[in-house]
């Protein structure tokens, strides 16, 4: 292969993926990825029960939920990004009057026993990278009756 058509095809190849990736970069910096709530449950034999839901609380005060792709899915979506932009401290504020509503929601069973649910702990990161799901860890603690 001749040197001319060696560096023309890398020239060209350099191009397509600047190309590529600029595509890309911009897909991914337009929207949010909607993402899963993890629950994770510990129950302990002294009747104690610990579990840890790490969610977009964002994502949860805005109702975007999984039926939704990506954030600009959602009519909500304007109101997603000016959380998004939030100090932790200043989102914490947003969700404190929504925290009953968010225990609402959720209901904890032993044996059909309906258990009583209280948020202990609210951990939300700063900001960071706006484009990037913000992960938060709500905790949530409480007793069981032992012979349930």
């Amino acid at each position: 292969m001749p040197l001319t058509n060696y560096f023309t095809h890398k020239y060209v190849l350099y191009f397509f993926i600047t190309i590529l990736v600029t595509c890309l970069y911009s897909a991914v910096s337009r929207a949010d990825i909607v993402k899963p709530a993890l629950v994770e449950i510990s129950v302990y034999t002294e009747g104690k029960y610990h579990i840890e839901i790490r969610a977009s609380i964002e994502a949860v005060l805005t109702g975007i939920n999984a039926k939704y792709r990506n954030t600009q899915d959602s009519p909500n979506s304007s109101a997603y990004d000016s959380l998004r932009e939030l100090e932790a401290t200043e989102l914490l504020t947003k969700f404190e009057p929504f925290q009953q509503t968010f225990i609402k929601e959720i209901e904890l069973k032993f044996d059909d026993n309906v258990v009583p649910l209280i948020i202990s702990h609210v951990e939300i990161p700063e900001p960071g990278y706006t484009k990037v799901p913000r992960i938060s860890v709500i905790t949530l603690t409480g007793s069981i009756n032992r012979s349930v």
